[in-house]
This record gives structure tokens, sequence and C-alpha cells, in this order.
């Protein structure tokens, strides 16, 4: 039911704000709506005030609550015309997600699918089965529904959107009993190669591997890479020590720190993980450590702010990043159809970026 605009309440009077709101910034079917405090602020009302505003626009479809989800565009909101749209959800752990990501992920995914809704999901650490369950049946229920692409997940996340037969891509290594979902990650052993050589040939003998303990292939083609590299330098076995630490700079910063405070400690880091590399940085600048003539570090990381002005050598893909998400949409898009892939397991060719030209790092 249409709210009119005259005689009419002062709490009707704030939905149809709202509802304005709405139609103003063009919002669709399954877009994410702003909180009731930002109602509130924005309206200059009480919170409460601002839910029993909302609540109207809830009666009406025009709004959806889903618990620990948040508040979306209902399809009651928009124009039976624009319920064609298509909503795609990109979701990832908390850690990995910047507004940097979103902005290249939104534009590449919206260049392949044409006119397609991108919302981002947080999953949390806990109970992320059930945040997925809600998700996926409030996307079903929200309008049409283009798929899921999801990164940085655990096992038992991948291994529920392979059974739930929401048309899925996975963004990264898959783990060895979800092989079947599509997936588009990096060249792994390529990527080890080359921070493993640019270590070596700035001079390290003793390097060590810092990476999370997820199990999954592309640790495997990472590794063997690594490995190479050292068998052509002649390096003894011992010139790399490899470390599982936790992708959180909480739990990870005393782990780094003892590493580098160590009398033996290695002068060359190689880093997997956005935690492991906040970490890192901040153990480098506590111990006081000089970078490069102390230690020095490369890494792997597509998701970090940090390459648009990169402080350490890091591994992306050749590929525009844009470009990366454009891939992505078109393979969701693909399997949304009904589409058979040409590929099923999509590997991007990397490179080292961000190299220090004057910085050599002098052996002990």
């Amino acid at each position: 039911m249409e709210i009119a605009a005259y005689n009419i309440s002062p709490i009707h009077r704030l939905a149809k704000m709202l509802e304005e709101d709405i139609r103003r910034r063009d919002l669709k079917i399954g877009d994410r709506y702003i909180t009731a405090q930002e109602a509130a602020e924005m309206l200059g009302v009480s919170r409460a005030t601002a839910q029993r505003a909302m609540k109207i626009l809830g009666d009406s479809q025009k709004l959806l609550r889903r618990r620990s989800l948040g508040t979306f565009i209902g399809p009651g909101a928009v124009n039976q015309s624009n319920s064609k749209v298509r909503t795609v959800y990109i979701i990832s752990p908390e850690e990995e997600y910047n507004s940097a990501w979103a902005s290249w992920m939104s534009r590449g995914i919206r260049r392949a699918s044409g006119s397609t809704n991108v919302n981002f999901g947080v999953v949390p650490k806990n109970d992320g089965i059930e945040y997925l369950k809600q998700l996926v049946q409030f996307a079903k229920a929200s309008g049409p529904f283009l798929g899921i692409i999801a990164t940085g997940g655990n096992r038992d996340i991948y291994q529920y959107l392979a059974e739930s037969g929401v048309p899925t891509v996975i963004f990264g290594s898959l783990y060895q009993d979800n092989t079947r979902i599509p997936s588009l990650d990096l060249d792994n052993r390529e990527a080890a190669r080359l921070m493993t050589r640019y270590l070596i040939d700035r001079g390290h003998k003793r390097i060590m591997s810092m990476t999370v303990s997820d199990g999954r292939p592309g640790d495997h083609d990472f590794f063997d890479g690594v490995s190479d590299v050292l068998t052509e330098a002649g390096l003894p076995a011992n010139a790399l020590i490899m470390r599982i630490v936790p992708d959180d700079i909480k739990l990870a910063l005393p782990r780094v720190q003892q590493f580098l405070s160590s009398c033996d400690r290695p002068s060359g880091l190689i880093v997997r993980g956005s935690g492991i590399l906040a970490a890192a940085d901040k153990a480098i600048d506590q111990l006081e450590l000089s970078v490069p003539d102390e230690v020095e570090m490369v890494y792997q990381n597509v998701n970090s702010e940090a390459e648009s002005n990169p402080k350490h050598p890091h591994v992306m893909p050749k590929t525009d990043m844009e470009d990366v998400a454009c891939r992505l949409g078109s393979m969701i898009k693909q399997i949304s159809n009904g589409q058979k892939l040409e590929k099923i397991r999509v590997v991007l060719p990397v490179e080292l970026c961000g190299v220090g030209k004057k910085a050599v790092f002098q052996p002990q």
C-alpha cells in the first residue's frame, strides 16, 4: 500500500521520507539499507521512532529485516520493471574485506553481468554456516538471484555451498573435497617461485615462510614453488623455515615477534595472509628492525589496499584486478544461466610488483 503524501501521521510521514530516500538512491531489490540508528540520524528522531517508521515499510515488503544480516530493500520498494535485476552476493571473512577490494569487485562484476546488484556479506568467525543459510534463504526470497562469489572461506563453508545447489564461484584455492566447485585462483607455484627467487637474489640465505593452516591445494603448489627455487639455488634444506601462523594480527603478533627476536632469525620473510602481514609489519616496527638491511619481506595478498602504495614487494595477478572481477562475474553468470564453463578451474598468471631498486640486502 502506497503511503499518501498528505494528511498522514508523523510516523507515516517519516516512513514516506525513507521510501523517498530508497527511490532517490535508486536502490534495487536485495540492496542493503541503512540501520535504524542511521535512519534516526538522517530523520532527526530517536532510534525507537526510526524503527517504527521502518516497520511500516517492512509491513508492505519495502524493507526486509533479516536477523544477523541487516535490513535490505524488498520487492515492494521498486517498480515491477526493476524486479528482473539479479543480485550476486560476495562473501568473505571480515579481515579480507576493505573498501578498495569491494570497489573493484563491484565494477568488474557489473561489467560482466550488466544490470546487477552486488551485495557484500562478512561471514562471522562463529556460526558461519547459520549465517550462510539465512543469506541463501533471504537471497532466494528477495528477487532474482544470480549466485554467490566466495573468498577466504573455511572448509565447512565451501562444503555447504557445494551441497546447497546455489550457483557459486570461489575466488582463491579450494580444499581437496571441494574441487567440484568452479574457482579462479592465482598461480600459486609461480607466486612462490617469484618471491623466493627475489629474496635469494637479494642475498638472503635464511628464509621463513609464514602461512595459515588451511591445508588447501594452493598451499601444495606454493610449497613446491619455494622448493623449486631453493633447489635451483643449491641452498640446504634448513635455509627455509616453515611456520604456521593464525591469520589474525592479535594472535599472530607474539609469534612473529618471537621468530624475529631469536639469535638466528631469518632475514627474508615470505608472507601469505593479511593478518600475518599486518602482524609482521608491527613486529618489525616494535623490534626496530631495519628494512631491508636487517629483514626483508615479500607477500601474496591481492585483497589489501596496500597494493596501490606498497610497503613491500608483493605478488599480484598480471591482469588488472577489475578484469579479474569481470572474469568472476562472467563465470557466475554462465553458471546461473545453466551454461557449461570452458574451464572449471581458472589459474591466473602472476608477477612480482613493488620491487625497490636502490636498497640491497647486505648479508652479515
